[in-house]
């Protein structure tokens, strides 16, 4: 289980960093989905684009106002404007949500305090978890034991 947690901690990093990198590097448009309020959710757009984040559009649950150099778009107006951004940044978990159930093909990445939310959960219950490992009973338990866990704990991009 040690080195099933190793594998999970550097899986988890390496994924988010490759993939950011790439973003960066390459310059490859964002789409930001948000259901902070709006003003929040404008804010850290900005914060974002000043780390070279290349965020071209705004996807809210809240009101759009739209007086800004990148487009805000209501979710449901942006699912049928923009039907599949290659990368959508999200704030939160519900934010994630909403944009694999409106946007299925977009690849989701988690960004901003939550990033990192399920790791710090799997990790807090580290002794727990492996006790419920210890005590299945075969092989191919513990084989999707560990599935569901590496999967769940990596997903920082979708």
């Amino acid at each position: 289980m040690k080195n099933f947690v190793k594998l999970i901690q550097q899986v988890h990093e390496e994924r988010f960093s490759v993939v950011v990198s790439k973003i960066l590097a390459e310059k490859i448009p964002v789409t930001f989905m948000s259901i902070a309020p709006i003003a929040q959710a404008i804010e850290s757009v900005k914060n974002f684009r000043a780390q070279e984040l290349n965020i071209v559009m705004l996807v809210t649950t809240d009101d759009v106002r739209n007086d800004l150099d990148f487009e805000i778009f209501h979710v449901n107006d942006a699912a049928q404007i923009y039907p599949q951004p290659e990368y959508i940044f999200a704030d939160e978990i519900t934010a994630a949500r909403v944009a694999v159930k409106n946007f299925p093909k977009s690849k989701i990445i988690f960004l901003g305090n939550n990033t990192d939310k399920i790791y710090k959960t799997f990790m807090t219950h580290l002794d727990d978890l492996q006790e419920v490992y210890e005590s299945l009973i075969d092989e191919e338990s513990k084989k999707v034991f560990r599935g569901y866990w590496l999967g769940n704990v990596t997903r920082g991009c979708w």
